[in-house]
């Protein structure tokens, strides 16, 4: 469920915004040092909150329904 939160992220900015592939690459490549922890940094980010709305929003949802 979390990996699914990230990707749908991810995918929403490099469709909406500015954010190109080209650019995903070169921060991958380690040529610039601070695009790769950028990177890093808004994964986890992104990471975490899927996990945190997973938890705190769709499991006492799912118990709700259950009963």
């Amino acid at each position: 469920m979390a990996l699914v939160g990230v990707a749908a992220l991810f995918w929403g900015l490099v469709t909406q915004s500015g954010l190109t592939f080209e650019l995903l690459v070169q921060a991958i490549a380690f040529e610039n040092l601070w695009l790769s922890v950028g990177l890093t940094t808004t994964a986890a980010i992104a990471l975490g909150l899927s996990l945190g709305l997973s938890y705190y929003l769709l499991v006492p949802l799912a118990r709700w329904l259950q009963r």
